[in-house]
């Protein structure tokens, strides 16, 4: 029973779903130590929905998140029409121990339920066209990548409170606000969700 519930979520997965109203988006890894047991890695993404007339990003995902409002109804604090999604995974120091990552929606750790299952679905489709979105549509507002909001909105702890020169801080937006580096860390985190979701369903 399990493996076709397991199969059938995978069939949805694949089902079209615009994602061409996507915004400032931005990735990044954060490596964090656990003295004496291993490291976490957190990876990030990071997007503005919006809803136009190819699609209604926005207000899709504010559907998803009502069929799951029993577990997970939490939207990114400092502006609602933006998605902070997150997979931690602890690579432990004792090659013998297998973990098993989990997923943060802005913020906030998603219970693997049954009732979050339209959120984990939803991701995972999210990823999947970031990981295939062209250049031509990949759009970023100068005004946002350099200032307060791109700043903070990826990480919480600011870019500009570290000691960098102010090209250096330029380079580093560059990079965690590029097209490359959110497709890159799409991957992963759609690799990860497929993962948590394998193990859920075993």
């Amino acid at each position: 029973m399990a493996k076709n519930i397991f199969t059938s979520f995978k069939l949805n997965m694949m089902n079209n779903v615009s994602f061409t109203g996507l915004q400032n988006m931005g990735s990044c890894i954060q490596p964090y130590k656990i003295e004496g047991k291993g490291h976490i890695y957190a990876v990030s993404l990071l997007a503005k929905l919006t809803d136009d007339f190819q699609g209604k990003d926005l207000t899709e995902f504010e559907n998803v998140l009502r069929k799951c409002s029993d577990s997970f109804n939490h939207r990114f604090p400092q502006d609602k029409n933006f998605i902070h999604i997150q997979t931690q995974e602890f690579i432990p120091e004792d090659e013998n121990f297998e973990s098993i990552p989990k997923l943060l929606v802005n913020g906030y750790v998603v219970p693997t339920e049954t009732k979050t299952m339209p959120l984990f679905s939803y991701i995972a489709k999210f990823t999947k066209k970031c990981m295939g979105i062209s250049e031509k549509d990949y759009k970023i507002a100068r005004d946002f990548k350099y200032g307060p909001d791109g700043d903070s909105y990826l990480t919480p702890i600011r870019i500009s409170d570290y000691d960098f020169t102010p090209e250096e801080r330029k380079e580093l937006l560059d990079e965690v606000y590029s097209l490359d580096k959110v497709k890159e860390n799409a991957e992963i985190i759609n690799d990860n969700i497929q993962r948590q979701m394998m193990d859920y369903f075993a």
